[in-house]
């Protein structure tokens, strides 16, 4: 039985306000935290399994600059900010065929969440004040795709082991909408 927090994955960028880009997309961070319980059987001296459920956290902050139209008044900002939590489960097996030996398979169900939040337009210009929109609720799904990763260990002596993983990620489905 144990319980793990990770950071599977998280990326981003800040390009700043004055690049030519800032219009598509001036900064923005995208991050997912996991935390996982999980418990495992060995069903024989040479043969494990596992189960999991991770417990997603998503988190998505983004900025892009927008042209006011009025020549001499700077950009104007619309700023999001999104969270919500999505699950997946994973099975996994363990196959000791020597003492030093091990091989591994897991399966990672895909995993989607429902990011709620706010887009803000800060300074937006002349048109978009007068509409009197300055803030709008956001509701996002974020899919996580499924994923097969196969591992192996083999340990050369007491202080040397080798490894090999590969991992299958079907990004086909990996998005939002």
């Amino acid at each position: 039985v144990g319980i793990s927090l990770t950071v599977p994955s998280g990326f981003g960028s800040d390009n700043g306000g004055t690049w030519a880009g800032r219009y598509y997309s001036d900064s923005y961070s995208l991050v997912y935290v996991a935390l996982t319980p999980a418990v495992a059987y060995r069903i024989s001296a040479q043969w494990s399994v596992g189960v999991a459920v991770g417990i997603n956290y998503t988190l998505s902050d983004s900025e892009v600059a927008i042209n006011t139209l009025v020549p001499g008044r700077p950009d104007g900002r619309l700023e999001a900010e999104l969270d919500g939590i999505g699950v997946n489960a994973s099975a996994s097996l363990l196959w000791e065929p020597a003492p030093r030996t091990r091989f591994g398979l897991v399966y990672t169900s895909a995993s989607e969440a429902d990011l709620d939040g706010t887009l803000r337009l800060r300074n937006a210009g002349p048109l978009l004040e007068a509409s009197g929109i300055d803030k709008l609720d956001l509701e996002i799904r974020n899919e996580l795709p499924q994923r097969l990763l196969a591992g192996a260990y083999h340990e050369l002596d007491e202080r040397w082991s080798v490894t090999a993983d590969v991992m299958w990620v079907d990004f086909s489905d990996f998005g939002t909408a």
